[in-house]
């Protein structure tokens, strides 16, 4: 859904449009998300499409403007990358480590 959308926005409109417009539709969703006090399926799934149509726009961007190769950003993002700990990780092994 994503890359159909992104597509057919990027072709029927002005490209930088099409960002503009992609990138006010999430910051839009994810702002209705946040503030939604429970879980509205439309809502939730505002904002997945979104994210979807934005991510696509962003990688087409970094692909055909930027002229980052395929390869080289599957590469990349295929890295392991670092995950922050939460204070609350660490003391739990901590204790499961000093019961033995």
């Amino acid at each position: 859904m994503g890359e159909s959308t992104s597509d057919y926005l990027v072709f029927h409109i002005n490209p930088y449009v099409a960002v503009v417009l992609g990138t006010i539709g999430l910051l839009v969703s994810v702002a209705i998300q946040v503030v939604t006090p429970r879980y509205q399926a439309p809502v939730y799934w505002f904002a997945v499409v979104m994210i979807a149509v934005f991510g696509t726009m962003v990688a087409d961007v970094l692909h055909v403007v930027v002229g980052v190769p395929y390869a080289l950003s599957t590469f990349v993002l295929s890295l392991p990358w670092p995950r922050p700990s939460s204070p609350d990780t660490g003391s739990k092994e901590r204790s499961r480590s000093t019961r033995s």
